[in-house]
């Protein structure tokens, strides 16, 4: 297959005019490809009546893919960044999608791995085509304003992002978007797929080995240099620009077709925090913007990048001082470690009891989060993801991480993630609380790292343990144990039981000294020795109990028995749907807020879902979702329903 003739369909009227057209048109009509056409079989009733971009943002959404609404004729979302871990809720898709939006797909391990070759010249894409043809692969191809798109799936899980290792190429691999068809570029030229590449109910699932002409790496195996080059100078020592950062300082004097616009923002933001005009800052972006061949709504966008990046103080891009080595985050490790040897106790937060076996989930739970964090100290720590990982609701894990907080094991942070605006935490003075006495009998400290204690968590998937704590160990600990949280959950054999298992595994005990040390009653620890010893995880030999090693699959079937298999998953779905819920939610009313309409139109979308058991506004008898943030009931959809409600019931009491 040849790539078609590059027809660049440009309105009449300009981009300025198209953003008040009631719908864009096409000079060709808008026709989905067979398997976009399939997606939509059986759908909502309101897609008979849907514009082509809410019929292909909708189709898209049902292929597993995560779509984002544009703003009109542009290539800028209203904001995106919260869409990189949870997809939009497809009952809002008609309101997101309307009022001229257009769509873009996010790429990477939220889109079911999607990869996309963005080639922004014929040839370029000419040449990528025969590659593929020569290796009989067909993955999907957008036309878009200066070339085409390649779309595929990968095989091998998420790849890193090239943006010059490519010629006249770009590869969104992972937290990067493409606009979709029937998007509007700002020239006026509309995206539309290539029919004669659509083959298959979806894009095709390429590995590594069949795409061996480009330099692809996968995300995981991109680690960042531990030393610090000083890098070499681009302008000579006489230069005026030499105090800018060498990114910089290449974009200004060779100039990039590769993300100008973001490197244009950060050169006029290094500008102006050192010391140049902002008279002197549009002089020189408006001769890059010359050499790079911007036209006319890009030179006005380029002016308006100028007045925003001198609108506030800007800190310098290029450092004075640099560390010489990137330092590695340990302290989960170490925090680990620590959780084996404090003695847990159950407390009070207001009035609500907190047991010692949710504090100390809640903190594994947090040690977890804090591995995913590869430099920082600071770790996010949302209450869906703590439940989930702790296998508890979000109320309790909540109630969890502000117990912790209130007794200095972790320390709240005033700022909160740029991403999903979530919480940060960092662990506490945990050397301290050790020394309070809060320690574990004949446990004692030495005066090294916390890494040459005992190790508290043995490999129970091994019929061996061993004393030391690697870290690698740990890190493998904490993934296999999300696979039997099913087993050790409310209902099954309990949280207690997991801990009295692990440690009779280790170093088998009597019950009064596992009393002891996990701060629970001896009835308590008696009754979970027998629930261990019914499915055969310990045996009574004299007075001692001995734990009896098992596999993962030996858990899983105690969890089927107990009827709690999939419980940890069907909250983790229900988790994803809140958030789906709650984004859409909040991207819906920006992007009202920045259409400017009225109030009498900002009503949310009309669920479609099997939300019977959900309250309805007494005025208007719509769905309501959510709670209020004082934590009661909403009764009403906004303030405005509730005075037309009281308005008629004075009538009728009249």
């Amino acid at each position: 297959m040849h790539l078609p003739e590059l027809k660049v369909f440009y309105h009449k009227n300009t981009v300025r005019q198209i953003l008040m057209l009631p719908q864009v048109l096409s000079p060709q009509p808008f026709v989905l490809p067979a398997p976009l056409k399939d997606r939509l079989l059986a759908g909502p009733t309101w897609l008979e009546e849907a514009t082509p971009v809410q019929r292909a943002a909708f189709a898209l959404h049902k292929m597993g893919f995560s779509v984002v609404p544009v703003k009109p004729a542009s290539k800028d979302p209203y904001f995106w960044k919260k869409f990189t871990y949870c997809r939009i809720d497809v009952n809002f898709i008609p309101e997101l999608f309307d009022n001229r939006a257009g769509v873009m797909v996010i790429a990477g391990s939220i889109s079911r791995c999607l990869t996309i070759l963005d080639a922004d010249t014929v040839e370029a894409a000419n040449y990528h085509q025969a590659q593929f043809a020569e290796r009989k692969l067909s993955p999907w191809i957008v036309q878009s304003a200066r070339g085409f798109h390649f779309w595929w799936l990968s095989a091998d899980g998420e790849l890193a992002n090239i943006c010059n290792g490519i010629t006249d190429c770009e590869l969104r691999g992972n937290n990067q978007y493409a606009l979709a068809p029937f998007s509007v570029h700002p020239t006026g030229v509309i995206y539309d797929w290539v029919h004669d590449s659509i083959s298959g109910s979806e894009p095709p699932a390429l590995s590594l080995s069949q795409l061996d002409w480009l330099p692809l790496k996968l995300k995981k195996e991109i680690v960042r240099k531990p030393v610090y080059k000083k890098p070499e100078p681009v302008f000579d020592s006489s230069s005026k620009f030499t105090c800018l950062s060498k990114k910089n300082q290449e974009f200004l004097r060779f100039g990039s077709d590769t993300y100008r616009n973001n490197n244009l923002y950060a050169l006029c933001c290094d500008l102006y925090a050192n010391k140049f005009s902002e008279n002197e800052i549009r002089g020189i972006a408006m001769d890059l913007a010359e050499r790079l061949g911007f036209d006319r709504a890009e030179t006005i966008k380029a002016e308006s990048t100028v007045k925003s990046a001198c609108s506030r103080h800007r800190e310098p891009a290029k450092k004075e001082t640099m560390s010489q080595t990137t330092r590695t985050n340990t302290l989960w490790s170490e925090a680990l470690n620590w959780s084996g040897r404090y003695r847990w106790q159950t407390h009070t937060h207001k009035g609500r009891r907190v047991t010692a076996d949710t504090l100390r989930r809640v903190f594994i739970a947090c040690c977890e989060r804090s591995k995913n964090e590869a430099t920082s100290e600071l770790f996010r720590a949302s209450t869906r993801e703590i439940g989930e990982l702790a296998g508890m609701k979000r109320e309790r894990a909540s109630l969890g991480l502000r117990t912790l907080c209130e007794l200095k094991i972790l320390e709240k942070v005033q700022s909160k993630s740029s991403v999903s605006g979530a919480n940060l935490y960092k662990f506490g003075e945990l050397d301290k609380l050790l020394h309070y006495g809060s320690i574990i009998p004949n446990r004692t400290l030495t005066t090294g790292s916390l890494m040459q204690q005992k190790n508290p968590f043995p490999d129970i998937f091994s019929d061996t343990f061993s004393d030391s704590v690697p870290i690698d160990s740990q890190a493998i600990w904490l993934s296999q144990r999300k696979k039997t949280q099913d087993t050790f959950s409310r209902g099954a054999l309990g949280g207690v039981a997991e801990w009295v298992w692990r440690e009779i595994l280790l170093r088998p005990s009597r019950p009064v000294k596992l009393a002891k040390q996990f701060n629970v009653t001896r009835s308590t620890v008696c009754r979970v020795l027998r629930r261990l010893e019914m499915f055969g995880l310990a045996q009574k030999i004299g007075v001692i109990w001995h734990g009896v090693a098992a596999g993962v699959d030996d858990l899983k079937r105690i969890a089927v028995v107990c009827s709690t298999v999939g419980r940890s998953e069907r909250r983790r779905e229900k988790h994803m749907q809140q958030r789906s819920r709650d984004v859409s939610r909040q991207l819906l009313k920006t992007k009202r807020r920045l259409e400017g309409l009225t109030r009498a139109e900002k009503r949310e979308p009309e669920m479609e879902l099997d939300v019977s058991d959900e309250p309805k506004c007494r005025c208007c008898n719509k769905i309501l979702l959510g709670v209020s943030t004082k934590g009661r009931k909403r009764v009403f959809c906004d303030d405005r329903c509730r005075k037309v409600f009281s308005r008629k019931k004075k009538v009728v009491l009249a």
